[in-house]
């Protein structure tokens, strides 16, 4: 498949073009009303036909887009709205943004179909999804095995669990020093049972007491059940921790490193794998051409991209 070329590269190439043809036929030796001639001349030329390319580009795309969304031109996306710097609202706009939202964004650009997207809770995702309501899920969504057994996942973001409590705090410092203490976390997450899982590894294993898990409803939530005292740490993802820390600077530490190297992917029903497709595609053109980096990038999170993208945790086929 061709490789898709966004606006401002075609620019950017046609303009590079034009600077080598110049240099080839003696352009620093014409006059000046001359070399305003030859630029506007020769890229207009290379301009048209990158926007050709561009049109065919798009043409393929939709060619591979299943013919419900062909009809509809749009493509529904569920996200969760509650897991910045993922997906959430703006609270001085009240506008949907993130970097999950960037990235639909451009996926629908890059098919040439519109994005709804839908906000729903964590824990109804997938049974919107399965009913009908939307085409893909869209919100940092954990590749697991358990999922893969209805889902196929495009993998795009590492997402490891991470522990972090306040920065004050001198008796967790690594791991292994919260066995035996409170840890919240959001409930609708599968972290709950990752912790549990790690604890019994490192803690019970070893003859230490147990992390007790502090259910939240939110990632938010724990991070205000870590402040009030009512847990001695939380954990979420690497990614929802930078962002936390970014927004309160000072206010929290790593707590070691993240204790799992899970990542997490654009989820589809496994039926709808023509769809599948077709967005891997878009997506490996983001990779190819910047644009997957610049949005991790734009969101403080450019160490947590996955290249190549994988399929359910797998090298793509």
């Amino acid at each position: 498949m061709q490789n898709a070329v966004p606006p401002n590269v075609a620019v950017a190439a046609a303009l590079r073009v034009v600077r080598k043809i110049g240099t080839a036929i003696g352009f620093d030796n014409i006059n000046t009303e001359q070399k305003g001639e030859f630029r506007m001349k020769h890229t207009a030329r290379i301009l048209l036909s990158c926007v050709a390319t561009l049109m065919l580009t798009a043409s393929s795309y939709a060619s591979e887009l299943p013919a419900s969304i062909k009809e509809a031109n749009k493509i529904r996306m569920l996200v969760d709205a509650v897991y910045p710097p993922m997906e959430y609202f703006d609270p001085d706009t009240g506008k949907l943004t993130g970097l999950d939202v960037d990235l639909g964004e451009e996926i629908g650009k890059r098919l040439g179909v519109e994005v709804e997207f839908i906000n729903a809770k964590f824990a109804q995702l997938i049974p919107s999804l399965e009913t009908g309501r939307a085409d893909l899920i869209i919100s940092s969504m954990g590749d697991t095995k358990e999922r893969q057994e209805t889902l196929d996942f495009i993998d795009y973001l590492k997402i490891g669990g991470q522990f972090y409590t306040l920065s004050g705090s001198d008796s967790f410092n690594t791991r292994e020093d919260l066995c035996g203490y409170g840890v919240a976390t959001g409930r609708s997450t599968s972290i709950p049972e990752e912790i549990r899982t790690w604890s019994a590894e490192n803690c019970v294993s070893q003859g230490k007491p147990a992390i007790n898990v502090v259910d939240a409803q939110t990632v938010a939530d724990a991070r205000v059940s870590l402040e009030l005292g009512r847990a001695d740490a939380a954990a979420v993802g690497a990614h929802a921790v930078r962002y936390n820390m970014q927004l309160f600077p000072g206010r929290f530490k790593l707590v070691g490193e993240p204790f799992n190297g899970k990542v997490a992917g654009v989820a589809f029903l496994k039926k709808d794998s023509e769809l599948r497709d077709a967005v891997h595609a878009a997506m490996n053109d983001m990779v190819a051409d910047g644009t997957y980096q610049k949005i991790f990038d734009k969101w403080k999170m450019g160490d947590l991209t996955i290249v190549p993208l994988t399929i359910n945790n797998q090298p793509a086929k």
